[in-house]
């Protein structure tokens, strides 16, 4: 889906300001206004009420470095639904605007004292309490963040991760960790006890050379390992020794 984009969706609120917002997929069409902006409907009385729910509707009509939590809050989900991909959608200043907040089964609150059973303190919510890509398989869904693009047929084992802004083409078996701006291509391995930065160095063994991972970033067939013997991150294709389990990918 191209910009200009509308999208109406609903925000969780407090005297505070935007907590979380949750869009739906269909709620999506094009945008008529000539600008980036959003709306709500009138809240209740703030003295009344420590929460609310409010509709909302966002428009991005330029792909802008971030000014507003609405908008974060669009672009990690269209990142999720699979309409854009890993570095496709200016997401600058997405740090500076999200708030930290404390996460409890799936809905934000503000941090301070009083809470047990906290899931997480974190700017970002977990992928599946706003986004439930089809055919994939997640063992720990904490460990996905919303903004993560999950192509079809793509495991993710209890010790991977997948930070927003990164992803898979899919099928895909993720055992190790994806850093923000890193995108694996389809029929890849990323095995356990990697973490994949983009400025990380890779070691290409057939080709006797050292590139930074972004350069490998969207390739397929590519099996990513540490050397046991010295530490190196490697890679190397595995079109013709190396497949992906086909049971295993089809039946997510």
């Amino acid at each position: 889906m191209k910009l200009p984009i509308k999208a109406s969706g609903q925000a969780l609120m407090d005297s505070e300001g935007f907590l979380q917002i949750y869009f739906s997929k269909e709620g999506l069409s094009k945008s008529m206004e000539k600008n980036n902006s959003f709306t709500f409907d009138e809240v209740p009385d703030k003295n009344k009420e420590e929460k609310w729910s409010t509709n909302i509707e966002v428009h991005l009509i330029k792909d802008a470095p971030i000014e507003d939590i609405p908008t974060a809050y669009l672009k990690l989900h269209l990142l999720s639904w699979r309409l854009y991909k890993p570095n496709e959608l200016n997401l600058e200043n997405i740090f500076e605007v999200l708030p930290n907040l404390m996460w409890i089964e799936g809905i934000a609150h503000r941090i301070k004292d009083g809470f047990r059973m906290i899931d997480s303190i974190d700017k970002f919510p977990r992928m599946t309490d706003h986004v439930m890509p089809e055919n994939v398989r997640i063992a720990d869904t904490s460990r996905v963040r919303l903004g993560a693009y999950l192509g079809a047929g793509t495991t993710v084992m209890h010790e991977g991760f997948i930070n927003f802004n990164a992803g898979t083409e899919g099928p895909n078996m993720i055992e190790g960790r994806i850093s923000s701006g890193v995108f694996v291509g389809k029929d890849s391995d990323l095995g356990g006890g990697l973490y994949i930065t983009s400025g990380m160095k890779i070691t290409l063994i057939e080709e006797e050379k050292i590139v930074k991972a972004i350069e490998l970033s969207g390739k397929n067939n590519i099996l990513y390992f540490r050397d046991s013997a010295t530490g190196k991150v490697c890679a190397k294709s595995n079109k013709n020794k190396f497949k992906l389990n086909k049971t295993l990918h089809d039946n997510n």
